[in-house]
């Protein structure tokens, strides 16, 4: 097995058909897995997931990054990526994406670009070779970065302690790998929302900068990269 898609869900039955469907095609190719962890859902997502062919696990613990860590330490493939319950995969790309990973599977790191979108258009494509060196804020989209498992299992966890920023605290711990492929064209079409422009978090982010000891500079520049994110989400 080359790749295991990971999709962490709690009551998604709205938006997963749209996540599993997307997925479907890599799985017939017999080179991907697609898990699912359930959170504990009480819509109908379990019996929605039941129509695809994928690997259904139940969450123990608490949390979103618990639940991470627990597909993680259940995936088989060579590699491991997280692809949102909300989100889409791009077929052709991904397949592309895949010959890479069978060609060059030695590199520890492969990261693709994301289109990020709401439901009606494209609003940016998020290049990872142009963000991968910034340490501000997010260097690289996390639902394009696809990780040998055994390095994401064993280095990269996610700090369950944390409740909002635990993926940009492991893409900063990512940068640190040697090894690291960026590829422009994206493979995920992410959907706008989520926690990450939330005050909560902006405070998270400012213990993860502090935690790391990355330079004043870096730290001041984040708090206002994510003041600037918040007054755009409460008044833009």
């Amino acid at each position: 097995m080359i790749l295991t898609i990971i999709t962490v869900v709690r009551n998604g039955a709205l938006t997963v058909e749209r996540c599993l469907d997307s997925i479907s095609g890599l799985i017939e190719s017999g080179k991907v897995e697609h898990l699912i962890v359930d959170g504990g859902s009480t819509d109908n997502t379990l019996d929605i997931c039941k129509r695809y062919s994928c690997r259904v696990v139940h969450q123990r613990g608490r949390g979103i990054y618990s639940a991470m860590n627990q597909g993680l330490d259940a995936a088989t493939g060579r590699y491991s990526m997280f692809v949102n319950s909300d989100d889409a995969i791009s077929l052709e790309a991904a397949q592309v994406s895949l010959n890479i990973l069978e060609a060059k599977g030695d590199r520890p790191v492969h990261l693709f670009g994301v289109n990020i979108r709401d439901n009606h258009r494209i609003l940016n494509v998020w290049n990872p070779a142009k963000t991968i060196e910034r340490k501000f804020a997010m260097p690289a989209p996390h639902p394009g970065a696809i990780v040998k498992t055994l390095i994401a299992k064993n280095e990269l966890r996610f700090d369950e302690s944390l409740r909002f920023s635990a993926d940009y605290h492991m893409m900063l711990r990512l940068q640190q790998l040697k090894g690291i492929d960026c590829h422009e064209f994206p493979i995920v079409d992410f959907y706008v929302g989520g926690a990450s422009a939330r005050f909560p978090a902006m405070l998270e982010n400012l213990r993860i900068r502090k935690k790391l000891q990355l330079p004043k500079w870096t730290r001041i520049a984040g708090f206002f990269y994510d003041m600037i994110r918040y007054i755009r989400s409460k008044f833009l």
